[in-house]
């Protein structure tokens, strides 16, 4: 009978000391979880400076090409109404002569 308690008694230890393991192993694994959140989050809120930060940088490029491409078109519409008003002004000078 003796025996009997005894080997109840380590029992009833062994299960309530592996009951507060459990929670403890709980907690942890609830802190690294949640510092696994942050670390996503801080590594998600950089991606996204980081794609703003390039798509600011490629609307500036867009912008700027846009310009020259206009300034460009400029120029030639320019160069194109010279050349048109000096062929119009030789065609007619030939027809009057």
């Amino acid at each position: 009978m003796k025996h009997i308690v005894l080997l109840l008694g380590m029992v009833c230890m062994l299960v309530f000391f592996g009951c507060g393991q459990g929670e403890k192993a709980d907690q942890s694994a609830q802190g690294e979880s949640k510092e696994a959140v942050e670390a996503v989050t801080d590594i998600s809120d950089e991606a996204a400076d980081l794609v703003k930060e390039k798509a600011g940088t490629a609307v500036e490029t867009v912008e700027e090409q846009t310009d020259e491409a206009v300034e460009g078109v400029k120029e030639n519409i320019d160069t194109v109404s010279e050349d048109m008003k000096e062929k119009a002004a030789s065609a007619v000078e030939t027809v009057t002569k």
